[in-house]
């Protein structure tokens, strides 16, 4: 004789599930305790990296094109 309950499951005796955090979760997270400096410092940097890229939309015409 037994003394398990017939509605027994597994599933039951499991904790809770620890889901594994990603690399961007874990970056996101120590962004987020970066101080001001730093986050200013992330912004020039993009600014400059999306100059950089639109660098030929923003100017389109080069110096000798305006100056002869």
């Amino acid at each position: 004789m037994t003394d398990a309950p017939e509605d027994y499951s597994a599933a039951g005796e499991v904790g809770a599930v620890r889901m594994r955090r990603t690399r961007m979760d874990r970056a996101w997270i120590e962004l987020r305790k970066a101080s001001t400096s730093t986050w200013i410092g992330f912004a020039i940097i993009l600014l400059y990296a999306i100059a950089a890229i639109f660098a030929p939309l923003l100017a389109p015409y080069g110096e000798a094109e305006i100056f002869p």
